[in-house]
């Protein structure tokens, strides 16, 4: 964004956080030769993983017998810095999009969907409909970074455009400066959204999303966002 002539201001509104109890992780890689497939939904998902993975004095190789999907290319670049392909990259990189395609190879299959603690309910729920058996594990949480508020409250009287990249960076900034406060700000300010279950959280709140990229990924939104600012100065691409 600076090299487009922005001035961002940086205030990360999600910091990755270990798991409260490995117990489940580790169970679920003990058990790696029983599923057919191995989900990933982040990059903070591999990493985590694998650095479990590693610690337990195991290897990629525990993955001989299970096909990788992984929710867009960014998470497919991750698995390849262990030297791993990923199966499945979805056309569309989203949740949502990784569950489509997935479904339909999935009948039958058992999947073993590695995700942050909280989410991806909708992700196993859509497997199962269409027949997989799918046991889900946390490999990281999502927590608001410390003194939170204090950086929103110091930079937003500055800010043209929020951009939010997940959804639960936007329940951490409503939180953050409060529940009346957060709303209003959603509602009054423009924001940019990396997909649309990011910009279904901005709509939980009451606001309507000013952009949502139609490329889910951070390249996408610059582009989203540029083609904006060029719309909003009256100047073609």
């Amino acid at each position: 964004m600076r090299a487009l002539g922005a001035e961002p201001l940086l205030c990360p509104l999600v910091q990755i956080a270990p798991v409260e109890d490995w117990s489940t992780l580790d169970a679920a890689l003990a058990a790696l030769n029983q599923h057919d497939w191995v989900c990933f939904t982040s990059v903070h998902g591999v990493e985590r993983f694998f650095q479990r993975l590693l610690h337990l004095g195991r290897d990629v190789r525990t993955l001989a017998k299970s096909r990788l999907a992984a929710v867009g290319p960014a998470t497919a670049q991750a698995l390849a810095a262990y030297g791993l392909r990923a199966d499945l990259v979805p056309r569309v990189y989203e949740t949502r999009g990784l569950a489509d395609e997935l479904a339909l190879q999935s009948a039958g299959a058992r999947i073993l969907l590695v995700r942050a603690a909280g989410v991806g309910a909708a992700l196993a729920q859509q497997l199962q409909q269409a027949g997989a058996l799918v046991d889900q594990v946390a490999a990281y949480r999502t927590i608001a970074p410390p003194e939170l508020d204090a950086c929103l409250r110091e930079l937003l009287p500055r800010t043209d455009l929020i951009t939010f990249a997940s959804a639960s960076a936007v329940h951490h900034f409503v939180r953050a400066l409060g529940e009346e406060l957060g709303r209003t700000t959603l509602q009054n300010t423009p924001t940019a959204c990396i997909g649309p279950v990011t910009a279904g959280a901005v709509r939980a709140f009451g606001a309507t999303p000013t952009i949502t990229a139609s490329e889910y990924s951070s390249e996408g939104m610059v582009r989203a966002i540029t083609l904006w600012s060029r719309e909003r100065q009256g100047t073609k691409p």
